[in-house]
């Protein structure tokens, strides 16, 4: 019986795991991730990096071509900090 639930937990885990990347990897209508809204107004770069662990893409582009970084490059509370720096490691094609 303890067996069973255990796997059960996990299995729950991994849905829950599975929604988390759904919903980082969500576009709105100009193509606006999550990280692109942190980074864009985020004072929390922890934020940031919580996104990036939970598989948000730092590569993708916006209908205007811009990608996370670009809109990190123009958030004072977010440059220059270890969350900016992720982001931007990952952020090279």
């Amino acid at each position: 019986v303890k067996q069973k639930r255990a796997c059960e937990c996990r299995l729950s885990r991994v849905g829950e795991e599975m929604r988390i990347r759904d919903s980082v990897k969500a576009r709105d209508n100009r193509g606006w991730n999550p990280l692109m809204y942190a980074d864009a107004a985020s004072s929390t770069p922890e934020i940031v990096t919580l996104l990036l662990e939970k598989g948000a893409e730092a590569l993708a582009k916006e209908e205007d071509g811009k990608k996370a970084i670009d809109h990190a490059q123009g958030n004072d509370k977010l440059k220059g900090t270890k969350a900016y720096w992720k982001l931007h490691d990952q952020s090279v094609e």
